[in-house]
């Protein structure tokens, strides 16, 4: 084999290439997307326990943010 070719076969292999982009993309805005859902869901129900100290209410908040994605998980189990 011809050395430019190593090397080039070389600086493919290590750069990100222009096909596997949008995945990248995909992949990055879902790890974003699953953390800030993840976040919210102890930042709510804590901003409402500190801003009425209400535990009854914090109670109620959590379980309205959390009920759809219970259901729908349930819904695609079956």
């Amino acid at each position: 084999m011809d050395v430019r070719k190593v090397r080039q076969m070389g600086d493919s292999s290590t750069a990100l290439r222009p096909d596997r982009a949008p995945l990248v993309a995909f992949l990055v805005a879902n790890v974003v997307s699953i953390c800030g859902t993840r976040v919210s869901a102890i930042a709510i129900p804590w901003f409402v326990l500190m801003t009425t100290g209400s535990p009854f209410k914090t109670g109620v908040v959590a379980l309205a943010e959390m009920a759809p994605l219970v259901i729908s998980k349930a819904a695609a189990a079956r």
